[in-house]
């Protein structure tokens, strides 16, 4: 039988409301999320214990299994929440009309490309205000009497959860290691890696191009398309944003060229990377991006002076970085086997 479905809008399935200004300096540590328009994390910025009231004397909302769908910064991601939570004022929390549905994870995630689907409309410039979002319209399967078939969205999803297998590669040794991060040690980017700037001049690509061109954006592991290049980096090789997308860090395993708002990360050991390997330290690289903005970049000087912490082994005395550690646990977390 094929499924009808029926464009719907906004407000007839659902209710809403935009969170409240709760800026960082009002902010103490706490168990409870706090939900900003950040596309990272499931859109947490912070664990907060909330005031009953803002600075402006507005009631702090505490939230539980409900949708957020961010109004600006990352426009029109969609997270699901079924723990409780607080919101800032750029996310709107979303909930279903119909009180006697309950929200879950599986009609979440059938909902999730729905409502990003209407993403494309907005931007940083044009946030998703609350009279555009009560004039959209989402396309839903519906029942026979015309009305969302919210037990069709759970089913199909959890049908599509079993399809879903998760694996995991054989090593000498298959277990994790404790998260207890307090046998990690920092260490300096400039005493594991050669730092380089990139050399191309712009990010236009060629046509025929040969090679990868390495550009500041966040997408395609960092690709901005081919290139014609004189001046080219081998592969098995970091790079990480230092303009743009600053901080957004990635492996490059074929040789490639790179824009001047990227910075290559060279290790100084032969055998310190591969794939494995790579993928722990971007992780830990990605960890820093936060003292880094548009505004105060993270060029070639100010990355000889950064650090990240990684798990060390203690050598003839002295701490280094434990890379096997670091392959192994890679080599065990679902779809490894797909790297």
């Amino acid at each position: 039988m094929i499924k009808k479905y029926k464009l719907f809008k906004f407000t007839e399935v659902f209710d809403y409301e935009r969170g409240k200004r709760f800026t960082k300096q009002e902010h103490v540590c706490g168990d409870i999320a706090y939900i900003s328009s950040t596309k990272s994390n499931n859109g947490i910025d912070d664990f907060v214990n909330p005031p009953e009231k803002n600075l402006k004397g507005s009631k702090i909302k505490i939230y539980n299994n409900c949708l957020t769908l961010s109004n600006s910064g990352s426009v029109g991601i969609l997270f699901y929440h079924d723990y409780s939570f607080v919101a800032s004022d750029h996310v709107t929390v979303i909930w279903i009309k119909n009180k006697n549905i309950k929200l879950n994870k599986y009609i979440a995630l059938y909902l999730k490309p729905i409502f990003e689907s209407i993403k494309y409309k907005y931007n940083f410039g044009r946030e998703i205000s609350n009279p555009n979002l009560e004039n959209e319209y989402l396309k839903l399967p519906i029942t026979k009497e015309s009305k969302p078939d919210w037990e069709y969205m759970e089913n199909y999803i959890k049908k599509l959860e079993k399809t879903i297998s998760f694996t995991q590669i054989k090593t000498n040794n298959n277990k994790k290691t404790s998260y207890n991060i307090s046998y990690w040690k920092w260490f300096s980017l400039s005493d594991l890696f050669y730092l380089h700037k990139g050399k191309e001049e712009n990010a236009k690509c060629d046509d025929n191009g040969e090679v990868n061109l390495i550009s500041a954006t966040q997408f395609n592991n960092g690709v901005n398309g081919k290139k014609n290049a004189i001046l080219k980096f081998k592969g098995n090789l970091i790079t990480v944003s230092s303009n743009g997308e600053v901080g957004e860090a990635f492996y490059q395993d074929s040789p490639f060229c790179a824009t001047g708002d990227v910075n290559i990360l060279e290790p100084k050991t032969k055998y310190m990377i591969n794939k494995y390997s790579a993928l722990f330290i971007i992780t830990m690289i990605r960890q820093e991006k936060f003292r880094y903005t548009y505004g105060r970049k993270w060029g070639i000087t100010r990355m000889e002076k950064s650090q990240i912490k990684l798990p060390a082994i203690k050598k003839n005395g002295i701490y280094e970085p434990d890379f096997q550690y670091m392959e192994n646990y890679i080599k065990t977390l679902p779809y490894a086997d797909l790297i």
